[in-house]
């Protein structure tokens, strides 16, 4: 018991958790991660415009 007890917690470190969502108006990691995609495009889109002028 004492062994099992110790290579549960060797292996802790390499199990996978799923971290909490920490942006509030998004309500799952897809979500997160279209916005972020809008704003790259809409900050490319931006520098391109001004690179032409």
């Amino acid at each position: 018991m004492l062994i099992f007890t110790i290579l549960q917690g060797l292996s802790s470190g390499l199990r996978v958790h799923e971290s909490p969502l920490y942006r509030y108006p998004y309500r799952s990691a897809e979500e997160a991660f279209r916005g972020d995609a809008k704003k790259v495009y809409q900050d490319v889109q931006t520098s391109w415009e001004r690179g032409h002028e």
